[in-house]
């Protein structure tokens, strides 16, 4: 017979383990290449931003302040801009021979937002490990908990706010490439 502790940490082992499933998953997808559409684009900047906003609501329930989503909204609108901006030279397009646009580039971006996932899951365990069993803590935070807390989530607010901009300037670049205003090869580059 189990503990509820045993069940809650075998519950937070595997949500991390299919995280950095996905997170590899991407990454690898992101070095070679992958197939562009205007549904991916938009799921998954809906995804990066509903995943960053869980995390993030997670500390608001653990105690942040409130008015703290303000100014991760901003870091994250720094974030977006950011990439949006400086993505467009970095990103590589190419079309297959079945006619669909392929893309890579922006790997830093990536790397940041993995980073700032990790960073914010281990404050998580450090600080608040019921975060992640998904239950809310009566617990009070820490002065420590509460400002490593408010900073990780402004590091993953900057993060998903990168993957956003890069997100858009992609979508951007493929409406371009389909109406003819930009033109790609047929062949990825070597």
């Amino acid at each position: 017979m189990t503990s509820s502790g045993g069940n809650a940490a075998s519950s937070a082992t595997y949500f991390v383990f299919f995280l950095l499933l996905i997170v590899v998953l991407r990454i690898r997808r992101v070095i070679s290449g992958t197939r562009i559409s205007k549904a991916r684009s938009i799921a998954y900047s809906i995804y990066y931003a509903a995943f960053a906003s869980v995390f993030m609501a997670g500390s608001f329930l653990s105690g942040v302040p409130a008015y703290y989503g303000v100014a991760d909204l901003a870091v994250g609108a720094v974030g977006l801009y950011g990439a949006h901006r400086l993505v467009n030279s970095r990103l590589i397009f190419w079309r297959a021979s079945d006619g669909s646009v392929y893309s890579k580039g922006g790997l830093p971006i990536y790397l940041i937002y993995v980073a700032a996932l990790v960073i914010r899951l281990s404050i998580d365990l450090v600080f608040v490990p019921s975060a992640l069993d998904f239950t809310v803590s009566n617990s009070t935070l820490s002065s420590t908990a509460l400002i490593a807390e408010t900073a990780t989530d402004a590091l993953l607010a900057f993060g998903a706010g990168l993957l956003i901009g890069r997100n858009i300037r992609l979508y951007q670049r493929y409406l371009a490439i389909e109406s003819g205003k930009e033109a790609i090869p047929d062949s990825p580059p070597s």
